[in-house]
């Protein structure tokens, strides 16, 4: 019936449009959101891994820190130098504490 009234049938089609425009501008701003959200996320995530790996750094640093200051007193308490505080810098946390727990045997067995 609507094709008989071409006035009717203009209406129609112009609805049709209209909707059909809608729903991809609809569909459009939803991925638009995504995209903007997935950016922000992704912002937010590195922001958060700095940060964590920033203090993940100083914790780090300070552990190293004092084992280079328990070498360094251990060494002064048994009167030697086996290593530098340059020598010890460049050894890594483990070789570090097995350092100290070397120092602190010897000083302890030092008045046996």
């Amino acid at each position: 019936m609507i094709s008989k009234n071409p006035e009717q049938l203009q209406q129609y089609e112009a609805r049709l449009k209209f909707q059909r425009d809608e729903a991809a501008r609809l569909e459009g701003a939803i991925s638009e959101g995504i995209r903007q959200g997935r950016a922000e996320g992704r912002q937010e995530g590195l922001l958060e891994g700095i940060e964590k790996g920033f203090e993940k750094g100083v914790e780090k640093g300070v552990e190293k820190g004092v084992l280079l200051g328990r070498i360094t007193l251990l060494q002064e308490l048994l009167g030697i130098v086996e290593a530098t505080l340059q020598d010890l810098t460049s050894l890594d946390e483990a070789q570090l504490s097995e350092k100290a727990e070397d120092l602190k045997r010897r000083l302890r067995t030092r008045g046996e």
